[in-house]
């Protein structure tokens, strides 16, 4: 009895391999798959804007809040507000500032995060002097 079931599987196992190996043969001879030189620029995107770290905009407004003297340059291109004017930072897409607040519940923290620039916390360390 019991080699009979160790037979009826390794039958439906090598059958399940021929059918799998068929497929594979057929799925790597398809003409609809593009191959990995032709995929590898697909991310590439035509926007030659790239922000750069000298780039300050004249004014921001934020909520209707001028922020420009508030803002903090921050290591990946974005402005930070700080926290007693507005919790959030200012993000400039396309030579444009957008407001971009922190999520519910969070406050922006100045100094704190990558190079002490600012970031999104729960609640602020306390300041040590």
């Amino acid at each position: 009895m019991f080699m009979k079931i160790i037979l009826i599987f390794s039958a439906i196992l090598a059958a399940t391999a021929d059918e799998f190996s068929e497929f594979e043969d057929q799925y790597e001879s398809s003409d609809t798959i593009s191959s990995n030189v032709e995929n590898e620029n697909q991310f590439e995107t035509e926007n030659d804007y790239f922000p750069k770290s000298e780039y300050k905009p004249k004014k921001i407004l934020c909520l209707g809040v001028d922020v420009t003297k508030k803002c903090l340059e921050r290591a990946d291109g974005n402005y930070a507000i700080d926290r007693k004017t507005k919790p959030g930072y200012v993000a400039c897409v396309d030579m444009s500032p957008i407001c971009m607040p922190c999520p519910y519940g969070m406050v922006f923290c100045d100094k704190t995060g990558y190079k002490g620039l600012g970031q999104c916390l729960r609640q602020c360390p306390p300041r040590s002097y």
